[in-house]
């Protein structure tokens, strides 16, 4: 799967733990932070706090595997950026299906080679 927009530590928090939790401020940078920003809950209401089922070593953790599958992910980011529409694609194919190019010599297999010839694993 990739990640389209750049991890935070509340999505490193709700990957170790989807239970509820409220974050106050600014994203904590250390553990006192994390101790004093962010407040677990028994209950989607907020209502009763509960002790913290993760730790900031394991938020740290999780957050910098996210931020190395996020980076490993660019070249796909940059070519969904670089395709064309769906609605165009579909359009070069059904022209390349009707003059009889579904070879690589069509305008739909030369749009995507370019893309990813561009965009490179």
């Amino acid at each position: 799967m990739t990640l389209l927009f750049e991890p935070n530590i509340p999505e490193a928090i709700k990957e170790l733990d989807a239970s509820n939790f409220k974050l106050v401020g600014d994203e904590p940078t250390n553990e006192t932070e994390f101790a004093e920003r962010v407040t677990f809950y028994t209950d989607s209401k907020a209502q009763t706090v509960k002790e913290s089922p993760v730790t900031w070593t394991q938020v740290q953790t999780k957050y910098n595997e996210m931020m190395v599958a996020f980076n490993n992910e660019d070249y796909a980011r940059n070519r969904a950026k670089a395709y064309d529409t769906l609605g165009n694609q579909l359009d070069k194919l059904f022209h390349d299906i009707d003059e009889g190019k579904l070879d690589k010599t069509g305008s739909f297999y030369l749009g995507i080679k370019t893309v990813k010839d561009s965009n490179p694993k």
